[in-house]
């Protein structure tokens, strides 16, 4: 289907990792990260080599902890045409299939 492997380093939101989902379909991958009381002005996005890094800050009164995640794509993955965006503490991250990685339907005729 798809490579997807993911770490988190640094400390998080919630318990051990920044909670993830993750839902394919023809098109496109769609990952949706649980950002509860983070801005979306403190959310930073970018790719390299192949890897999609979810990094930011959330306010706190004491401190401010940063937190990252990075996502390891596969080639089957547009990188270039990604498009996120948050609301109510949730981050959706739409990433588009490369038009070879599509299905395709062929149609049988009969002979």
């Amino acid at each position: 289907m798809f490579s997807l492997n993911a770490t988190c380093t640094g400390p998080s939101l919630v318990g051990e990792s920044l909670p993830a989902d993750f839902y394919t379909s023809d098109d496109n991958l769609l990952i949706l990260v649980d950002l509860p009381g983070v801005s979306p002005d403190n959310i930073e996005l970018s790719t390299q080599d192949g890897r999609l890094v979810i990094e930011g800050t959330r306010k706190e009164a004491e401190e401010t902890p940063s937190w990252r995640r990075v996502f390891r794509l596969s080639d089957r993955y547009d990188v270039s045409h990604i498009v996120a965006s948050a609301s109510r503490g949730i981050l959706s991250v739409t990433i588009p299939k490369r038009a070879e990685a599509k299905k395709v339907r062929i149609p049988v005729t009969v002979a």
